[in-house]
């Protein structure tokens, strides 16, 4: 898995919140849909709120409205670079979310990032942008994903979690209890389970 550093951006919201994927554009990308009965099409797909998409076929078409209802995943580019984006429950939630997919193995690591717009208080018409980044697991035979970090402020709940997800690789125990990986170190906690355990029998 290719090595990915890590930025949280955290910045307290207040007023009006409006939040959006920061994948988003506004125009339509050249991308392959596949479906749940297994059927694919190659088209044309634009991201929007609420984990939906646009979908068309052809430029000049009528655009179709998709979600995870009958979509399973959609390969596309961003910004030159091929990305897959698949529909996932999280623990805890009912309905599933359009994650971005950053790599694969024994665990496959998922991403959501967006950015909202708050009122600055201190200038009419003005907006501060917040950019935010989350990041979850799933093992091959795990139905729903996991976040490891839902109590965004706290490093030991983090490692506490990290600890029991990973426990079938003592290596990776050891670095998390001598603080070697942290919170700040997801994606490189990830690549180390994938690529450097040796696993209990």
């Amino acid at each position: 898995m290719k090595k990915i550093l890590l930025v949280v951006l955290v910045s307290f919201m207040a007023n009006s919140i409006n939040g959006q994927f920061s994948f988003l554009s506004n125009q339509f990308k050249r991308s392959v849909v596949y479906f749940k009965d297994g059927s694919e099409k190659n088209g044309f797909v634009k991201f929007t709120n609420n984990d939906r998409i646009k979908f068309k076929t052809d430029k000049k078409e009528k655009t179709v409205n998709l979600s995870h209802e009958t979509v399973d995943k959609i390969i596309t580019r961003i910004d030159g670079i091929k990305s897959t984006f698949q529909y996932r429950t999280i623990k805890g939630r009912k309905k599933p979310s359009l994650l971005e997919i950053l790599g694969s193995g024994k665990v496959t690591l998922y991403r959501d990032s967006f950015t909202t717009n708050t009122n600055n208080k201190n200038f009419s018409n003005s907006f501060n942008t917040n950019k935010y980044t989350y990041y979850y697991v799933s093992k091959s035979d795990e139905k729903e994903i996991t976040d490891l970090d839902y109590k965004k402020f706290s490093p030991k709940h983090f490692i506490k979690a990290a600890k029991l997800y990973f426990k079938d690789c003592p290596q990776l125990i050891d670095k998390l209890e001598k603080k070697e990986l942290g919170r700040r170190d997801f994606v490189a906690i990830v690549d180390y389970y994938n690529e450097d355990c040796d696993f209990k029998k």
